[in-house]
Order: structure tokens, then C-alpha cells, then sequence
């Protein structure tokens, strides 16, 4: 369901602009062309709609909002409609900072210092986005780019900023929990018993089972491996939402 805040022709903050979907799809737009939706099919051929019922909400900042305003204004408007956020168990108080994405170790230093050096104190969790390891499923950070995430996670729990590390639920071919985690059946199948895979990441990626308990110790061993031993403590279970194979 993309929300974007946009502007008006006089400048600064008008609205804000939800489109709710259940299909796939989302919203486009360029300085030049006007906003497009898209509802399409799982496979991505052409813009075939899989719904009848799609939802819009336009939301605007308050009467006689100064400009600083406007922009938490509308944010408010739209969470009235749509509920509130409920602080978070943890750091809760604190900014939670992402980006798609930091790709790099250098790169994520960068961003502690910058946010350490101009808002102290204000950062609660910096998170480390997709693609940050080597292969799809060794639940890792790859080393050529990530030297030293120790001495990275160090570093932040210095500035008061904890990491947030992106797990992602495949594994593939040259992973390093492929073949344990194929033998010991821990992939997600369909109601045919065929494993599911994905056609992103790599070379047959399959889709793990988070149903298995086996599966769940098994990933749970590796993640503590890789990140919570060096002090990784916070973790973004990603895409995990609902999810079809592609036809035969």
C-alpha cells in the first residue's frame, strides 16, 4: 500500500496520498508525467487486474498550517484514518534510520557519524537493508564489503545507534545452508509437496519453511553466528509477506 507526501505548485508540503492495493503493483510518477497505479499479476506480464476494489485516501495538513508544519500535518491527518503507530518494545523513543541501501561497511559508518555528529542521541537503530551478504541464504555479511562488522557494530553501540540486520527467507544454490537445509527438508512446499523457488538472488532459490522447528533452530544457530554474537541484536524478518510460485 504506497503513501507519498507531495507538493503543490506554490511549493512545500499539500498532501498525502495512500493507494491500498492487495495485488502487486504501486505508484508512478515523474517530474513530467502524471501519477500512474499499477495492479498486475504475480509474474509481472502486463498490468492484469486481480482486484475489483481498490482504496484511496487523500489526506492535507490543517487550516492555517504554517509551512514546518505542514508535512507532520498531513502525517497526522493520515494516521488519524488509518491508526497510530504503537511505540516500539525497544528504542522506541528513538529515530529508526533505513535506506535501500546501504551497501557497504563504509558507507554505513558514514551515515552513524553523520547522524551521531548532527542529531547526538536521536538515533535508535540504524538498519543494514537486503543484499548485504554474498549468496541468498548464507545469512551473513559478505567479507569483501563488509570487512569488519564487529568493529562496525562497535562503533554505533558507541554513538548509542544499534543495528538492525535484513533476513530474508531463501537460500540458494551456492548458499552455505543450501544443501542442509534441502536434505533435511526444511524448503516450503506446495500442496503437490514441490518445493517452492524464486526466481530472484540466484540459481535455484528456494523458499525455507519457518513453520519447521528444525528449520527455525537451524537459522536461528547461523543468525547468531553471523550477527548476534558481535552484538546484532535487532533483526527485519523481510520478505515474508504472502507469496505465490511462478506457473509451471
Amino acid at each position: 500500500a504506497p503513501y507519498v507526501i507531495g507538493g503543490g505548485k506554490a511549493g512545500g508540503f499539500a498532501f498525502g496520498l495512500l493507494f491500498n492495493s492487495p495485488s502487486f503493483g504501486g505508484m508512478n510518477f515523474t517530474e513530467t508525467e502524471v501519477t500512474l497505479f499499477t495492479a498486475r499479476d504475480a509474474a509481472g506480464g502486463g498490468n492484469t487486474t486481480i482486484r475489483k476494489q481498490l482504496d484511496f485516501l487523500v489526506s492535507t495538513s490543517a487550516k492555517g498550517a504554517k509551512p514546518a508544519e505542514r508535512a507532520f500535518s498531513i502525517q497526522e491527518a493520515y494516521t488519524a484514518a488509518v491508526g497510530r503507530t504503537p511505540t516500539m518494545p525497544a528504542y522506541g523513543s528513538l529515530y529508526w534510520h533505513c535506506k535501500n541501501r546501504y551497501s557497504n561497511q563504509t558507507q554505513l559508518l558514514t551515515a552513524a557519524r553523520y547522524l551521531h555528529k548532527n542529531v547526538p542521541g536521536q538515533v535508535g537503530v540504524l538498519v543494514i537493508d537486503w543484499f548485504h551478504w554474498k549468496v541468498m541464504g548464507d545469512w551473513s555479511f559478505d567479507p569483501e564489503f563488509w570487512p569488519d562488522p564487529a568493529a562496525m557494530v562497535e562503533e554505533c553501540k558507541s554513538y548509542g545507534i544499534e543495528i538492525m540486520a535484513s533476513v530474508w527467507p531463501f537460500t540458494c544454490e551456492t548458499a552455505r545452508s543450501y544443501s542442509t537445509s534441502v536434505s533435511n527438508g526444511f524448503i516450503a512446499t506446495d500442496s503437490h509437496g514441490k518445493g517452492l523457488t524464486a526466481g530472484f538472488g540466484g540459481k535455484n532459490c528456494r523458499l525455507v519453511d519457518p513453520t519447521n522447528e528444525l528449520m527455525r533452530d537451524y537459522t536461528w544457530s547461523l543468525l547468531q553466528e553471523s550477527y548476534h554474537k558481535i552484538g546484532i541484536k535487532v533483526f527485519w524478518l523481510d520478505n515474508s509477506e504472502p507469496w505465490r510460485p511462478p506457473p509451471d
